[in-house]
């Protein structure tokens, strides 16, 4: 009864759920099936994402005869304090791009107040930039590229370049298909089609590759690709020459230990890397003696910023060989 709009974990186990009719966000505890805290939204919540122990969801201000005043909540999971950003009218998707910056997809009255984009630059609490949009949005979608795919259900996506902040494809020629995107490890994008129950396979230069017929009207997709760098994960190409051992403590908060040995003076490479492939932090890099060696990682990345709670991979190279290992991440 209370309308579950979106959902977004936030642990390998609680997931924090917007409630469009009570205006709640709960969070929900997935392996017992329990709500184990419920907080205040705005009015009528819809999307939501969870970024560096904070949630952020869209109030869409929907009240029956109109829209309230457009905000996002600002929830903390550690405490549940709740803080409030200003932005457009009818806020209904949002999404962070590469630099921890909050893009929010706003889609107006639909008659007298326009869609428009909003850009709240990380660690602010107000909108820097706004990019008015010739149609409503249903959904925003951020690729590992920056871009902004902008879905709707019946016109198609919009595709905007957050960089430069210029369109790719508007209105005008937009990527069949919508609501649902989502990104491969390539790049690749995969749009849902509603109307011709298909799903469209694109380039990351936005060139068709693949069309499959679905299920009756899709609106969502996801991409399951846990190891997209191409790794054998645990697999030591050569082994006895070097060794990169399990790290301790895996699970860890906030340190852990990474241990490996080599058996030739070698210019070694320890690294992080998330799941899609991206550095996040060079532990060691340099020509180190044979011997066994420890060095520590403390859940920040290349800018001594906390990274947020997950699966990466520790990686051990050689220029020739490389060993990885999964390691978990928990705040």
């Amino acid at each position: 009864g209370s309308n579950p709009y979106d959902i977004e974990f936030v642990s390998d186990s609680i997931a924090a759920v917007t409630l469009l009719i009570t205006n709640q966000i709960a969070f929900v505890n997935v392996n017992s099936g329990v709500v184990i805290r419920t907080v205040p939204a705005g009015v009528a919540p819809q999307g939501l994402k969870y970024h560096d122990q904070y949630v952020y969801v869209a109030n869409s201000g929907f009240n029956g005869a109109g829209y309230d005043p457009g905000k996002i909540s600002v929830v903390s999971v550690n405490d549940y304090t709740i803080d409030e950003i200003p932005v457009g009218t009818n806020p209904q998707s949002l999404d962070f791009d590469t630099q921890g910056n909050l893009i929010v997809a706003c889609s107006g009255n639909y008659t007298t107040i326009p869609a428009q984009l909003d850009i709240i630059d990380a660690g602010s609490s107000s909108v820097s930039f706004t990019q008015s949009l010739p149609i409503p949005v249903t959904n925003i979608f951020v690729s590992p590229e920056d871009r902004a795919y902008l879905a709707t259900y019946t016109d198609g996506v919009m595709v905007y370049n957050l960089t430069d902040r210029q369109f790719l494809r508007d209105n005008s020629n937009s990527l069949p298909g919508g609501p649902g995107v989502a990104f491969d490890a390539q790049n690749n994008i995969y749009v849902c089609h509603f109307d011709l129950d298909s799903l469209y396979v694109y380039s990351p230069d936005l060139e068709k590759l693949e069309a499959y017929l679905v299920g009756d009207g899709p609106v969502s997709v996801a991409v399951y690709d846990p190891f997209p760098t191409g790794i054998d994960i645990g697999k030591p190409e050569f082994p006895g020459d070097f060794h990169l051992y399990p790290n301790f403590p895996n699970p860890f908060n906030p340190k852990t230990s990474v241990r490996f040995q080599i058996s030739t003076m070698s210019d070694i490479f320890v690294d992080i890397i998330n799941l899609r492939g991206q550095q996040v932090k060079t532990l060691l890099e340099g020509c180190v003696k044979p011997g066994t060696y420890t060095i520590k990682w403390d859940g920040t990345n290349d800018h001594e910023a906390p990274v947020a709670s997950g699966v990466y991979l520790l990686r051990l190279s050689n220029g020739n060989q490389q060993q990885v290992q999964k390691i978990q991440l928990v705040r």
